[in-house]
């Protein structure tokens, strides 16, 4: 089944990113003999460019713990504004190493792959398992986000489809492969203000505040428990509190969004929600980023870990509005005390996540507090060379100044033109020959020879 599907996409990656394998500068010149003529200066740049490569390589070897395994499978639950866009691009770039499979992401497909997965894994007929060695390596980055038809509750049908439990777990287990399932939670405070202003709600709140509510806080009393409510329900809820008005919300957002208001019903929502994430292998923190990378590094096998951190944009940005009356509050704290309020089912989740998460990453040891820190230094030297390949590639982009052709001006356009000598303007206007002007004019008149002075 793979061999077929992973092994040609991993060959289509790794031919459409070729690059010398060498970081000496006699590897540039065959490069460059079919392509445009590169001079000394250029191919000293991109053999600098190649050997820094390497030395990354060589460090990033130093950083990870756990070599590429034969078969690994990553699937990261991807909630709005929880570091999901920065963790796409670390998947992107080790597909891009051409190791791994980047897949997603709404993963309409996942019911029907998991099915074929497992049988591709146990096709050599004993399902013993045990013939990795003749097999391609079946890695695979997964990313559930947004949108997807088949997937009506995201971590619900994925916990179902690939958690402790399911029959692809215990295929994948007994055939020595990989599974983790992971996600990241955010500070309730922080998590609302990033989304409040990503989407630019403030800007609806000045058009219609009977609708989106008068500031920040408000929308967020009244989406309470956002976290909570987009980890278990439908993937497209996040359209709700984007762009559906707070006053206005339709019945199935109230239910997902209300959900742990009616004591009747509270307990078993907590339960279903606890149960939700202690079936994910990894819950991290946004806050705590890098410690998260690391750990997800050593379950699942990736090898590329640096990144450069990726917000997306705000929506239609006028302007940020940070100030009192635009949030609602008047100080941090006042913030985080008014959303913890409003949101105590997201508060409880993330002070319970943080406190489990600081107890695992004790449990590495020192050593894992070094890696921490050469993660740290790789990553703000790779920001470093983006930044100024960036300078450079917009500095190269920039048009060249020529010289300015100004137009006639618009008296020229409409004088009309004058005669010369032997010609008048006739009826029309239009310039005619004159033959009387034209004996009379002075370049007529014979011109005497300078010899008959004497």
């Amino acid at each position: 089944f793979w061999a077929r599907s992973a092994g040609a996409s991993l060959s289509n990656t790794r031919r459409d990113i070729a690059r010398p394998r060498s970081g000496s500068a006699a590897a540039w010149p065959t490069l460059t003999a079919h392509s445009s003529p590169l001079s000394a200066r250029d191919i000293a740049r991109l053999a600098a460019r190649a050997t820094q490569a390497e030395c990354a390589r060589g460090s990033m070897a130093s950083l990870v713990r756990v070599p590429p395994p034969a078969c690994s499978f990553a699937i990261d639950r991807h909630v709005h504004k929880n570091g999901g866009s920065t963790m796409r691009s670390v998947f992107i770039d080790n597909d891009r190493e051409g190791e791994w499979m980047y897949w997603g992401y709404g993963l309409d497909k996942l019911p029907s792959v998991t099915s074929l997965v497992s049988e591709a894994i146990q096709s050599n007929g004993n399902h013993s398992c045990d013939d990795w060695d003749a097999r391609p390596p079946l890695r695979l980055a997964a990313e559930l986000h947004y949108g997807g038809h088949a997937l009506v509750n995201g971590a619900t049908t994925m916990v179902h489809l690939l958690g402790p439990h399911s029959h692809f777990r215990a295929v994948a287990t007994r055939c020595a492969c990989k599974v983790v399932l992971m996600t990241r939670l955010r500070r309730p405070s922080s998590y609302y203000i990033s989304f409040w202003q990503w989407a630019n709600i403030a800007k609806m709140q000045r058009h219609d505040n009977r609708t989106h509510g008068s500031n920040m806080v408000d929308w967020a009393c009244g989406y309470r428990n956002i976290q909570a409510a987009l980890l278990l329900g439908d993937l497209k809820l996040a359209l709700e509190p984007e762009y559906v008005g707070v006053h206005r919300m339709k019945p199935h957002a109230i239910r997902a969004f209300h959900a742990f208001d009616d004591p009747k019903h509270r307990e078993r929502s907590l339960a279903h929600l606890e149960r939700t994430l202690s079936a994910f292998d990894l819950v991290g923190l946004v806050e705590r980023f890098d410690e998260t990378l690391l750990l997800a590094a050593d379950l699942t096998g990736l090898q590329h870990l640096t990144h450069s951190k990726v917000s997306p944009p705000p929506k239609n940005r006028a302007e940020v509005l940070t100030t009192a009356k635009a949030l609602g509050c008047e100080s941090r704290a006042g913030c985080e005390q008014k959303i913890a309020a409003c949101a105590s089912v997201d508060q409880q989740m993330y002070d319970r996540a943080a406190a489990s998460f600081d107890e695992r990453v004790r449990a590495q040891g020192p050593e894992f507090e070094q890696r921490l820190l050469r993660l740290r230094r790789l990553r703000a030297a790779r920001e470093s060379s983006d930044k100024v390949r960036t300078r450079r590639e917009r500095d190269a982009e920039k048009p060249i100044m020529r010289e300015k052709v100004l137009p006639p001006e618009p008296d020229a356009l409409l004088r009309k033109p004058q005669p010369l000598s032997g010609e008048r303007l006739g009826r029309h206007g239009e310039i005619v020959l004159d033959p009387q002007r034209a004996a009379q004019s002075p370049a007529a008149q014979p011109r005497e020879s300078s010899y008959s002075r004497s």
